[in-house]
């Protein structure tokens, strides 16, 4: 071989063995491991919280496995063969680029239980080909899954749901939740719930009646009953929820036609006048109509004349002249009814009725020549001559645009052919007053108004609550007073001289001699009020009147005050009234030196004085008072004027319906005709002892009344002196003389019967004359109840009792038959009475409302949430017990039975039983008065059905009730808000 060649040769094996010898002793190259990153979405929530886990990994060689694990627990792990990509449910997986890159999404449902919260921890793993591994964390926290709550309500009939069957209900759950938040039947819910329905629930327990995945529930009942359905939620979370609230569904007939009667709430208005020797008062309220009162000057005493109610809303009567005749006009919105008066008014003599338009409305009549129609209607004031001939004609009427828009208070005063007419203007704080003139017009042969003559303006500094002329010495002077007497603050009293306003400038009376500047204001309290202390009280003006001759003031004009004896040291307005005479004379106020503050009832106004007497009115109160005596006046009379109605009790009479109402100021009769409709307030008697002025904190809460007589319970709650006046009282119904006075026949006083409260009070009729009255009751600080029983004789009124049993639990009620027996449950046990002893008890038994009917004793009471039906023999034999499911617990407070009218199905007469219920829970939709059907039961024997219920639209509870039958069936129901509803029963 040549040398040329051999030498590269060696060189390449050189060069060979030099790499083989290199490489042997340098070792390979790691290769790198993959990245890998993990995504769960969300990375926090309420269990059971479903996340999407999104693994990405990327390799510098070939992957071999992958796989996911959450605390440990492998989910998914994957070979790695060769690229590929797969998609299934809540799942994919990629792999490409030669199986160096991947990407995983995947779903899973993390559940929490037994704690409030946990931290999960997801890891993703990659290996790749030469078995390098690489992991990645993430953490997600889920919280426990709280239970829902849920309330059923109805979603229609959105009105009360009541009607007979089939009734066909649509329900709806409103869903309270920490997951899927807040929804109802109307939203509807995307969250995976189901809901079970209990539609027709009884009080028994949970009877599925359908399952539905959205919260409503469409369901028709076919039998009556009250109802009330319930729903069951389960959530995602498994977790369970059911429905607390109570809703009833009424599958029975509604008795809808209620009416509240407001009358008993609202304070009457006070007008007075003098006709001939006497003083005629008129209380006026919105509703009742009117009360006459007679007051003989002689001998001061309240009388009640008369009542009557015209149309539905009276706004007051005043007193003038229809051509010559004395006339009392009755006034209404839109209209006018003119009655004649002489010693009373005669309300069946109706003389005319006039149709007229007004805000305000007075009769002044110019001695012997004319009376007009004077009224304010916005910014017009008219005076139209009443012509007894025609009414009055427009074409004579004085029609004048006020510079103001009219506003109360306001007066009128006539001098000889002038007519003063005085308003306060509302807003601006002043007072216009108007000059008129009389003019007689030949071309009409009457009297007219002209004018006005003149126009004055008067600022006073605070709004006028009462305006009155007056004359003096042959000066005009108007008395302002600026007081807020519904909240019982006095501000100041002006008085005008009316002179200095027609000669340019209208100024008021000068300083007087009891440091009064200008105005009646901050009188000197020591030396008029030596009743009241004087470091205590200042005194203010509240009200006055201007008599025309009261005895203190000799032959000198008087101003009798009504002030405010404001307590200084405890920052109270008006703690007490006083009345105190002032003189006016010679344009100045005096102290009257012959009398002294007399103090009052707060809230008073003075109506009427003469003499030493004057007539108060304190809202509740009508009151005479006797001023002659120098430190304290005496009470001559007084009256209520104002019922706070807590018991009921009635009779039907020639086909009238007479409806009495007893509570905190008397006993109100009302008459109500043939149709339901109120017709008149035919008397109102004050219950109180003879000479005893109770207040009203005395209260009749209990009564009975039928035509003969009325018998009412007074009571004051308390002991020892508190109850020194509480006793039964019992007045003839057939005297009217003495029911004007609210003169009784017999005053038994609780001491005489040694109790000191009555829970019951039962009259039964036995015949013409004779009556039985028990009344049960207990003593102060004693378990032990006492049951008398009294016979009545009101031939002549006697009364003896007859009997005397004790009880170690309290009656709760009592039934009779005419002439027989007396029934008693208690709240264990029933009880029949023959004569003085019991002649048997059924133990077990009692805590009902017993009512005598049609030969048979019914039991209504409560038991648990039903209402129970017993029926008994009159030798107290049970033969039948009826359970009626009402939902809540009822309360049963009052039971009437009757034959009725079949306003329902026209099928004739029907026995009904009337419940009334008194509801003790606040707005539980229980209605007041539920309505069953015994004909069946009486006729044949059949069960007693529930029939019909009154929509539970008023939150009250009946206190008692009254059936009539008139052309309608009706209910009286009296509620605990005192307020008196009539049902009419179709």
């Amino acid at each position: 071989m040549k040398k040329e060649i051999l030498i590269p040769l060696i060189a390449l094996l050189i060069l060979a063995v030099g790499i083989a010898v290199g490489l042997a002793l340098c070792p390979e190259k790691k290769a790198p491991a993959p990245e890998v990153s993990v995504f769960p979405s969300p990375t926090s929530g309420i269990s059971p919280l479903e996340i999407t886990i999104s693994v990405k990994i990327n390799s510098q060689i070939e992957l071999k496995s992958i796989s996911v694990s959450i605390d440990e627990k492998e989910i998914f792990s994957k070979d790695i063969s060769g690229d590929f990509s797969e998609t299934i449910t809540n799942f994919s997986i990629n792999i490409t680029g030669g199986r160096k890159f991947g990407d995983i999404n995947l779903s899973y449902l993390l559940v929490v239980t037994g704690a409030p919260a946990k931290i999960f921890k997801i890891k993703a793993e990659a290996t790749n080909s030469k078995g390098i591994k690489k992991d990645a964390l993430s953490e997600v926290i889920v919280y426990e899954n709280k239970p829902c709550s849920v309330n059923i309500y109805i979603v229609s009939p959105q009105e009360t749901p009541i009607s007979p069957p089939p009734f066909p209900v649509q329900l709806g759950a409103a869903v309270t939740d920490d997951k899927c938040g807040n929804f109802t039947a109307a939203q509807g819910t995307t969250c995976n719930f189901k809901f079970i329905w209990d539609a027709d629930n009884q009080g028994g327990d949970f009877t599925p009646d359908g399952e539905t995945n959205q919260p409503s529930f469409t369901f028709t009942y076919n039998s009556f009953g009250i109802y009330t359905p319930k729903v069951k939620v389960i959530d995602d979370g498994g977790n369970e929820c059911e429905s607390q609230n109570f809703v009833p569904v009424y599958v029975a007939r509604r008795i809808e036609k209620i009416n509240p009667l407001f009358f008993s709430n609202i304070f009457p208005s006070i007008q007075s006048f003098q006709l001939n020797d006497k003083i005629k008062v008129f209380s006026s309220q919105v509703d009742f109509g009117v009360s006459e009162y007679t007051i003989n000057k002689s001998q001061p005493e309240l009388i009640l004349e008369s009542t009557k109610k015209i149309g539905e809303t009276n706004i007051g009567v005043d007193f003038g002249k229809y051509d010559s005749t004395p006339a009392i006009f009755y006034k209404t919105p839109g209209k006018i009814y003119v009655f004649p008066i002489s010693d009373r008014v005669n309300w069946g003599n109706k003389i005319t009725e006039i149709n007229l338009t007004y805000e305000e409305m007075r009769f002044l009549s110019f001695e012997n020549k004319v009376t007009f129609i004077a009224t304010f209607t916005g910014d017009v004031f008219s005076a139209c001559p009443l012509m007894p001939s025609a009414g009055f004609l427009g074409e004579v009427c004085l029609r004048y645009s006020l510079k103001y828009r009219f506003s109360s208070p306001y007066s009128f005063f006539i001098d000889g052919d002038n007519l003063l007419v005085a308003h306060y203007v509302s807003g601006y704080l002043k007072v216009v007053v108007y000059s008129f003139s009389l003019k007689f017009s030949s071309s009409y042969g009457i009297y007219i108004l002209e004018g006005p003559n003149e126009t004055y303006e008067v600022d006073v500094a605070y709004p006028s609550s009462h305006i009155e002329f007056f004359k003096e010495n042959g000066k005009i002077y108007i008395a302002i007073s600026s007081a807020d007497i519904n909240f019982s603050v006095a501000y100041r009293t002006y008085i005008l001289d009316f002179s200095s306003c027609r000669t340019g400038n209208c100024s008021f009376v000068q300083r007087t001699n009891i440091s009064m500047e200008s105005v009646i204001s901050n009188i000197a309290r020591m030396e008029i009020c030596p009743t009241s202390e004087p470091s205590e009280f200042r005194a203010n003006i509240l009200d006055f009147l201007i008599p025309s001759d009261f005895a203190f003031c000799g032959n000198l004009k008087c101003i009798l005050s009504l002030l405010c004896l404001d307590d200084i040291t405890r920052g109270r307005k008006c703690a007490k009234n006083a009345v105190y005479p002032f003189i006016f004379s010679g344009g100045e106020v005096l102290k009257n030196l012959n009398a002294n503050c007399v103090e009052t009832e707060p809230q008073s106004n003075i109506v009427y004085a003469w003499g030493t007497t004057a007539v108060l009115s304190s809202k509740a109160f009508l009151s005479l008072y006797d001023f002659s005596a120098k430190t304290s006046s005496k009470i001559l009379d007084i009256d209520s004027l104002f019922l706070e109605p807590e018991s009921l009790s009635g009779y039907e009479k020639e086909g009238d319906f007479y409806v009495s109402l007893g509570g905190a100021g008397g006993v109100n009769i009302l008459k109500f005709n043939f149709d339901g409709n109120l017709s008149d307030l035919v008397s109102h008697i004050y219950v109180r002892p003879e000479g005893k002025f109770a207040d009203n904190t005395y209260s009749v809460k209990e009564h009975y009344l039928d035509d003969n007589i009325l018998v009412a319970v007074l009571e004051k709650p308390g002991c020892g002196e508190e109850w020194i006046f509480s006793g039964i009282i019992i007045y003839d119904m057939k005297n009217s003389d003495l029911l004007k006075r609210r003169k009784y026949k017999v005053y038994i006083p609780y001491s005489q019967i040694d109790i000191h409260s009555v829970s019951n009070l039962f009259v039964i009729k036995d015949s013409a004359f004779k009556y039985r009255m028990i009344v049960s009751g207990t003593k102060c600080q004693t378990t032990e109840y006492t049951t008398i029983t009294y016979e009545i004789d009101i031939s002549d009124f006697s009364v003896r009792e007859i009997g005397r049993i004790k009880f170690g639990e309290s009656p709760l009620s009592f039934e009779g038959i005419p002439g027989g027996e007396i029934f008693i449950s208690s709240p264990k046990k029933i009880f029949l009475i023959d004569g003085n002893q019991v002649k048997k008890e059924l133990d077990e038994e009692g805590g009902g409302i017993l009512r005598f009917y049609k030969g048979l004793l019914y039991e209504v009471g409560s038991r648990g949430n039903y209402i129970s039906i017993k029926v008994f023999d009159t030798n107290l034999v049970k033969k039948d017990e009826f359970s009626f499911y009402v939902g809540v617990y009822p309360s049963v407070s009052s039971v009437k039975i009757a034959s009725a009218f079949d306003e329902f199905f026209g099928t004739g007469d029907i026995d009904l039983i009337f419940a009334g219920l008194s509801i003790p829970q606040i707005y539980s939709k229980v209605s007041a008065l539920m309505v069953f059907d015994a004909t069946e039961y009486i006729k044949f024997g059949r069960p007693i059905r529930f029939l019909g219920v009154v929509p539970a639209q008023f939150d009250i509870g009946a206190v008692d009730i009254l059936f009539f039958r008139g052309s309608k069936n009706m209910i009286f129901l009296l509620d605990f808000s005192k307020v008196l509803f009539r049902i009419f029963l179709k």
